[in-house]
């Protein structure tokens, strides 16, 4: 009698592990699926935009795996914001379990950083960003680049 209740055990373990397996198997396929489409990556970034509040952006084309394209793009600190009127971002996932995002190449039109805050004699300090994931940025190209500070515009 034991020896069945022990068999009956073993076999539902296994039979549960395995259903778990497919599960998460499933849900990868569906992920990959969707960043390689248009219209799934252009979902997926929306959902994103709408979980958070400090990054909006649209989404012009592209997609997760290949590249995508991003237009009036706005990062909002509490005395900066970051407007780009276009950002095209190559990221490769392969860190993604060192906790890395690597991005690949990132060209930026119409980027301008605006200081907002009140007048500081003293350096700027920029807060780092909470974020699970290390940025880790290989090429980078900034066309009509500039920065406001109160009024006073500096190109780059």
């Amino acid at each position: 009698m034991l020896k069945k209740t022990s068999r009956f055990l073993w076999r539902s373990s296994c039979h549960l592990l395995v259903a778990v397996w497919l599960l998460l198997f499933l849900g990868w396929v569906i992920l990959v699926s969707l960043a390689y489409s248009t219209s799934g990556s252009r979902w997926l970034l929306e959902k994103i935009a709408q979980q958070q509040k400090l990054i909006k952006y649209q989404v012009v084309s592209g997609n997760l795996i290949n590249g995508i394209t991003l237009k009036n793009f706005r990062f909002t600190g509490k005395t900066f914001y970051l407007d780009a009127q276009e950002l095209t971002l190559d990221i490769l996932w392969t860190g993604l379990l060192n906790k890395e995002l690597f991005v690949e190449k990132l060209h930026g039109n119409g980027v301008q950083l605006v200081l907002n805050g009140q007048p500081n004699p003293h350096r700027t300090q920029l807060k780092h960003l909470k974020i699970p994931l290390r940025i880790v940025l290989s090429d980078g190209l900034l066309l009509n680049a500039q920065i406001n500070k109160r009024g006073v515009i500096t190109p780059i």
